[in-house]
């Protein structure tokens, strides 16, 4: 009787995503009676090459999920007896693809141990014309429902038109709005609602999210500006009580220059930009370049 290694459910490998797993009692099914491309690789635990060989042929299974037309697969070697007309070789790892309507000749990927992802890839898109750029397009609707696009767009627009974007001196429209999107991204710092608790905290909607570790306690400490050349000499020494440093003032202004530095109020805002505009805007950078950008790339 055939040694043959225990079929797993849906012939799939759970630590893989689209990964086939082949033993010897489904062989002909799996991998013969097929009606897709199927490129299997031959290999076990033991075998170092086959474990440094292994996460790129996790990732090429993941890249080609989406393909119909084709299957990566492996077949443990230890647990099953391969069939020697189509394995004839004495190493491992040994990799095959057996072609959709010529099973019986299938083609060995020579030097398979020492390829890279794309040299895999440009093996399989040789003799199939399956590209793994083609097949993580036809994966972007399954990608985009995995990991939310839809509802990550929806949240950058309504963050940008919600809070405005603030423009920058010198800054083109896109870039300071990719920089608002960057903030929302980050820790949704542009949002209204999301405020400094006077600790050292955020408060997002009145829950405490730690964004840094709370300050020291002690009295407040504030910088002085330099006292221009030529400006009478003014001691510095603070009186008594909490240390408070006042902001100076230029040479041969009179001491009603000061002021109390809690009524300055810094205002370098140029204003926002107008909703039209940045309708335009996100159209642009969220619609077409960041959507091309995932439909192409598909980070986790």
């Amino acid at each position: 009787r055939t040694r043959s290694g225990t079929r797993p459910p849906g012939d799939a490998d759970p630590r893989a995503e689209g990964l086939t797993v082949v033993t010897a009692e489904s062989f002909r099914e799996l991998v013969l009676d097929s009606q897709k491309h199927v490129f299997i690789v031959a290999s076990a635990a033991w075998c170092g090459p086959c474990q440094q060989l292994k996460p790129r042929i996790h990732r090429l299974a993941q890249l080609l999920v989406a393909e119909p037309s084709i299957a990566i697969a492996t077949i443990d070697t230890d647990e099953n007896e391969v069939p020697s007309r189509f394995f004839p070789e004495p190493h491992i790892p040994n990799a095959k693809l057996f072609l959709k309507g010529k099973k019986r000749q299938p083609i060995a990927a020579q030097g398979v141990a020492s390829m890279s992802l794309d040299e895999l890839g440009s093996f399989l898109e040789q003799h199939t014309e399956v590209t793994i750029q083609s097949a993580i397009e036809k994966g972007y609707p399954a990608y985009a429902e995995r990991v939310g696009v839809e509802q990550l767009m929806q949240r950058l627009r309504q963050a940008a038109l919600k809070s405005g974007v603030p423009r920058s001196p010198g800054q083109p429209g896109l870039k300071a709005l990719a920089a608002f999107l960057h903030g929302e991204l980050l820790c949704g710092c542009n949002e209204p609602d999301v405020v400094a608790n006077g600790h050292g905290a955020l408060m997002v909607n009145g829950d405490e999210a730690q964004a840094k570790p709370p300050l020291p306690p002690g009295p407040p400490i504030l910088l002085q500006r330099a006292v221009s050349a030529g400006a009478p000499y003014r001691s510095t020494a603070a009186p008594p009580g909490p240390p408070v440093l006042t902001r100076a003032f230029s040479g041969g202004a009179s001491e009603r220059g000061r002021f109390h530095p809690q009524a300055v109020t810094a205002n370098l805002a140029l204003g926002s930009f107008e909703p039209r505009l940045t309708e335009r805007l996100l159209d642009e950078l969220l619609s077409k370049q960041l959507l091309g950008h995932l439909r192409v790339v598909q980070p986790e």
